[in-house]
């Protein structure tokens, strides 16, 4: 069942309009603000791990309820929610739009509109065309890829958690002042990120069997001074250097989006292998 309700949500994920509204970013800040925290600790119990409980107790509890209707459109609903991010898909095609006219400036501001979002993703000097393609990958793995592997390891109650996480973190780099430390929250994301980037990082070479981009994969698992999303960007870029020749920035944002999709793709086809040899419900 998670098989066929994963690509229901996304096939429906797809289908919403990029002007749409972010209900589950909505519904987390009014969570958030409701909450009276004041430690990075309580934030974490409150913010993260109490509603993950929770989903997962009412997830259990409705298995074979309606002939397991309900479970499946909770398997399709939640994930739903927490699948793409509306904002940073406007503020992308606006990249676009204004690449074909002023490239180095639009890339500057989609940089450093993603910078004050994702802070701990350039914790080593790059060049603009790097940090574009850096951003692009993490927004896709944040967003898609390691929504899909917690969904795949735990059903929708682990998903949601992982973005209550992810919704946690941007909310402490956004207030300060409520006293959530985004330097803890960002090292339990690095710890939490870990193990799926390196295995997003190993779909982006299997897409398009770099063996340059397999050797810098096995170099990741050795460094822990770069961030995550250094790696997937590291990997990515070598993986799109052989078969396109970009010039510009908007066709390498372009050529770094198209192995995003595709590497989507081939995590699905392995999901699929998993589940028809009974290894995922």
């Amino acid at each position: 069942m998670s098989l066929i309700a994963l690509i229901i949500a996304l096939l429906l994920e797809r289908t919403r309009h990029s002007q749409s509204r972010w209900v589950f970013h909505e519904l987390c800040e009014h969570w958030y603000r409701w909450l009276p925290c004041r430690h990075s600790w309580s934030w974490l119990l409150f913010g993260f791990v109490l509603p993950t409980l929770v989903l997962g107790a009412v997830q259990w509890f409705i298995q074979g309820w309606l002939l397991g209707l309900l479970s499946l459109i909770w398997w399709i609903v939640l994930p739903l929610l927490v699948l793409g991010c509306p904002l940073l898909q406007r503020a992308f095609r606006d990249y676009l739009r204004q690449g074909g006219v002023a490239p180095q400036l639009a890339s500057q501001h989609f940089n450093e509109r993603l910078a004050k979002l994702f802070p701990g993703c350039l914790n080593h000097p790059i060049d603009s065309q790097f940090q574009t393609g850096l951003f692009l990958c993490w927004i896709n793995f944040r967003y898609y890829f390691a929504i899909v592997f917690w969904f795949a390891i735990g059903g929708p109650a682990l998903a949601v958690g992982y973005a209550l996480l992810r919704s946690l973190e941007h909310w402490a780099i956004e207030h300060p002042e409520q006293g959530c430390n985004p330097h803890v929250i960002r090292r339990l994301m690095y710890v939490v990120d870990w193990l799926p980037s390196r295995l997003c990082a190993l779909s982006y070479a299997l897409t398009y069997s770099s063996a340059a981009g397999f050797k810098i994969w096995l170099a990741s698992f050795r460094d822990f001074q770069h961030s995550n999303a250094y790696w997937l960007a590291q990997i990515a870029r070598e993986c799109i250097r052989a078969p396109t020749q970009v010039k510009t920035n908007t066709e390498h944002a372009m050529a770094m989006m198209q192995l995003l999709k595709s590497s989507l793709l081939v995590a699905l086809a392995i999901i699929a292998l998993f589940t028809i040899y009974g290894w995922l419900i």
